[in-house]
């Protein structure tokens, strides 16, 4: 069942010692954060407004349905765009594409079934994969990019 996302979600931790002060803040993306620039550039510049005045901030983003890089964003808006932006090596592996790969002992082919971006260590991109159904080997996993390689094309004497 496909869930529904308030357009904002949101948790205020506040220190009630010396009065009441905001102190931290959790932010929940929604699909509505990211479907247009200017709703990605307001998201930005509210979760700036928090770090430029020292609250800390938590956003997490579970929307999946929609690829926009909200860090990127706010990096950009702190400016600092050179030093904290993900790797902007796109992804190159297309969903459907076959691919091979070190399974055990031996290589395998899979198909890509979904490119998760650049979410491995030192933003190595990830991909979704699936290979074919074989009650003993799991139906679908994550690689990182630079384990994929290119399938050789079937013979065409078989």
């Amino acid at each position: 069942m496909p869930a529904l996302f308030p357009d904002e979600i949101e948790v205020h931790v506040f220190r009630r010692s010396g009065g009441t002060t905001l102190v931290a803040a959790i932010e929940l993306i929604s699909p509505g954060n990211k479907d247009r620039a200017e709703a990605r550039r307001a998201f930005a510049a509210k979760c700036a407004s928090y770090l430029q005045q020292g609250i800390g901030l938590v956003i997490v983003d579970i929307v999946t349905e929609r690829q926009a890089n909200l860090h990127d964003e706010l990096n950009s808006l702190l400016e600092h765009a050179d030093t904290f932006q993900f790797p902007q090596a796109a992804a190159t592996k297309k969903t459907g594409a076959q691919f091979k790969f070190l399974y055990g002992t031996r290589n395998v082919i899979a198909a890509v079934i979904e490119a998760r971006g650049p979410l491995g260590i030192k933003g190595r991109h990830l991909y979704r994969i699936r290979l074919g159904r074989k009650a003993a080997e799991p139906d679908s996993f994550e690689l990182p990019e630079d384990e994929l390689q290119p399938a050789s094309p079937p013979d065409k004497g078989q």
